[in-house]
C-alpha cells in the first residue's frame, strides 16, 4: 500500500470533484437544455487532469499555490455555472470540495476570503429575485466548515495517539538505560565493599584501620542510596508485570507501531506490507515493550528513506516458531542497509549515527534489554542494501535472557 501525502490525496479529491462537474454538464445536453457544452466541459476536463497529474507530486507546495487551486476550483465551477445560464442550483455542489479542502488546509483568513469569494459567485448562480441566494450560500459554506472541524479534531487525535506512543517508548528506554547504570554501579561497589572489608580487616595500624572504616562506611552508604534509586526507577517502569497479563492481538499492533511511525516520518513513494500468520492467535507477554521495540525498529527504517531521499518498501511479517511458542517477526525496508562501521556497534547504548538529528543512542540497545526481561530478543542484520529486524515474541511471559556481554557493558574488570 503506497500512502497518499495530504496535498496528493487532495488533489485526487479535486480532480473526482471536477469530474462530477463534466458528468453534470454533459447531462445539460441529454436533457436538450444546451446545444453544446464543448468550452466549458473542455476546460474542466483539462484542469481534472492537471489535478489528477498532481496527485503524483512526492513534493508538499507552498500554501499560497494551494490557496491558488483552491480558488481556481471555485472560479471555474462558477464559471461553468454562468456560461450554461441554466440558472441550476446542482453546479453549486461541485463549490463544497474546495472549501472543504481550503478550510482543512489553509490559514483562516485565506480560508475565509475563499469562502466569501464563493459566497458572491452562489448570488449570481441564484436566478432573481435571489432570496435563495441566502440559503444555498449558508448550506454551501456551513457545511465545509463542519466537516473542516471534525476533520481538524480527528488529526489533532491520531497526533496525540502518536506523541503518547512515542512518549511511552521513550519513557521505558529512558527507565531501563538507568536500571542499567544502576546495576553497573553497583556491581563495581560489590567489589568495592569486599575490598574495603579486607583492608579493614588486613590493616597494620590504628591510622590505616580507621581509614578502611570509612571507605566501608562511605561504600556502604552509598549503597544504600544506590538501593533506593533502584527501588524508585523499579516503580516507574513497566517492567513490574501483572499476576496475570492481558490477552493481545500481534497484528493490530504491527499496524499501530508501522502507521504511528509513518505519521511522524513522512516518506514520500513508501509501500508497506504487514503479514501475520493466522495460527498466532494471542500474546501475554509485554505489549508495552514489544510496542516500544517495533516503533524504535520501523522509525529507524524510516530516518533512513529520508537519509536516502527517497522511497521504497517495508515489509513484516510474522509466524510461528518451530515449537509454538514464540512469535517470529521479520522486518525488512530496502533504505540502503547499515554501513559497515556501524554494524558491530548496533546495540552498544549510546551509540548513535543520528547525532546531528537528536538521536541518543538508546532505541536499539534498550529495545533488546526490554524484549529480553520478558523472553524475547531483537536481532538486526544488514546485507544486499537491506535491513533485517528479528523479533522473538514469547506468547506467554518467560524467564529473562541474559548475554554474557551484558555485565561487562560498563568495563568491569575481570580482576575485581
Amino acid at each position: 500500500m503506497k500512502p497518499l501525502s495530504a496535498f496528493s490525496a487532495g488533489a485526487v479529491l479535486r480532480a473526482a470533484n471536477l469530474f462530477l462537474l463534466l458528468l453534470w454538464l454533459w447531462s445539460l445536453t441529454r436533457q436538450g437544455l444546451l446545444a453544446s457544452v464543448a468550452l466549458p466541459a473542455g476546460t474542466a476536463a483539462l484542469y481534472a487532469a492537471g489535478n489528477a497529474a498532481l496527485a503524483l507530486s512526492r513534493r508538499e507546495p507552498p500554501p499560497w499555490a494551494e490557496a491558488l487551486l483552491a480558488a481556481l476550483d471555485i472560479a471555474l465551477v462558477c464559471w461553468a455555472a454562468l456560461w450554461t445560464g441554466t440558472a441550476q442550483p446542482d453546479a453549486a455542489l461541485a463549490l463544497l470540495v474546495p472549501l472543504f479542502m481550503a478550510a482543512v488546509r489553509l490559514r483562516p483568513e485565506w480560508a475565509g476570503a475563499l469562502s466569501a469569494g464563493a459566497a458572491v459567485g452562489l448570488y449570481f448562480l441564484t436566478p432573481a429575485p435571489r432570496q435563495e441566494a441566502l440559503y444555498r450560500s449558508a448550506f454551501i459554506l456551513a457545511a465545509p466548515w463542519g466537516l473542516a472541524l471534525f476533520a481538524r479534531a480527528a488529526l489533532r487525535s491520531r497526533a496525540a495517539a502518536v506523541r503518547e506512543r512515542t512518549a511511552l517508548a521513550r519513557s521505558l528506554f529512558f527507565h531501563e538505560f538507568i536500571a542499567l547504570l544502576l546495576f553497573q554501579i553497583r556491581d563495581y561497589l560489590t567489589s568495592l565493599t569486599a575490598v574495603g572489608q579486607h583492608l579493614e580487616r588486613s590493616a597494620a595500624g590504628d591510622a590505616e584501620k580507621e581509614l578502611a572504616g570509612k571507605l566501608s562506611k562511605m561504600v556502604n552508604e552509598l549503597n544504600g542510596k544506590l538501593r533506593r534509586m533502584s527501588e524508585t526507577v523499579e516503580e516507574h517502569t513497566t517492567t513490574r508485570r501483572p499476576a496475570k497479563s492481558p490477552l493481545w492481538s500481534l497484528e493490530p499492533l504491527l499496524r499501530e507501531c508501522l502507521d504511528s511511525a509513518v505519521a511522524s516520518f513522512r516518506v514520500q513513494g513508501l509501500s508497506t506490507r504487514v503479514w501475520v500468520d493466522p495460527r498466532i492467535r494471542g500474546l501475554s507477554c509485554d505489549r508495552d515493550a514489544a510496542a516500544a521495540a517495533l516503533t524504535a525498529v520501523f522509525e529507524n527504517s524510516l530516518e533512513a528513506f529520508l537519509a536516502a531521499g527517497r522511497g521504497g518498501a517495508i515489509t513484516v511479517s510474522a509466524m510461528l516458531d518451530g515449537n509454538g511458542e514464540q512469535a517470529v517477526i521479520e522486518a525488512m525496508d530496502d533504505a540502503g542497509g547499515v554501513a559497515d562501521a556501524a554494524r558491530e556497534q548496533l546495540f552498544r547504548p549510546l551509540f548513535t549515527t543520528k547525532s546531528a538529528r537528536g538521536g541518543i543512542g538508546l532505541g536499539l540497545a534498550m529495545s533488546r534489554r526490554l524484549l529480553e526481561r520478558g523472553g524475547g530478543t531483537l536481532a538486526v542484520r544488514s546485507e544486499g542494501g537491506r535491513t533485517f529486524a528479528r523479533f522473538e515474541l514469547p506468547l506467554k511471559p518467560g524467564l529473562p535472557r541474559v548475554r554474557n556481554e551484558e555485565s561487562t557493558w560498563a568495563g568491569r574488570r575481570s580482576s575485581l
